[in-house]
């Protein structure tokens, strides 16, 4: 996946009004491209988890505090370098962007994702620190 990590807390952002944070079209409309480009194969959960592990970097002081700015972050993702971020999204990334938006996140809060290579399994999640709520 070509993400790199540090440690640091997070939320999730929201367009619902249920989470602090908010998110516009704009950055459903890029996180589903990202998704599609870094987890198609992979099973619904993990395409989730992709998208929330941005929305908690945005949350950390650690990564830059934008959709736009974690994913255009310089070597964070392959699908930018490749060009798989300008796919147009199927409706399953865009449902798992828009799932982890309105707060669902099975990576535990984590700010990394290991996905194995040429798997359609589902991603290993690794919860690199012990955040704290707010």
């Amino acid at each position: 996946m070509g993400i790199s990590s540090k440690g640091g807390s997070s939320n999730s952002s929201s367009n619902s009004g249920s989470n602090s944070g908010s998110a516009n079209a704009g950055d459903l409309n890029l996180l589903s491209r990202l998704v599609y480009g870094e987890a198609r194969g992979e099973q619904y959960i993990g395409q989730v988890a992709v998208a929330a592990v941005v929305l908690n970097r945005v949350k950390s002081s650690n990564f830059p505090n934008t959709v736009a700015g974690v994913i255009y972050q310089s070597g964070a993702f392959d699908v930018v370098s490749d060009g798989q971020i300008n796919l147009t999204p199927n409706q399953t990334a865009k449902s798992a962007a828009q799932d982890a938006l309105n707060g669902w996140d099975p990576s535990n809060r984590s700010i990394i994702l290991l996905q194995p290579k040429h798997s359609n399994k589902q991603m290993d999640l690794v919860k690199k620190n012990n955040f704290n709520h707010r």
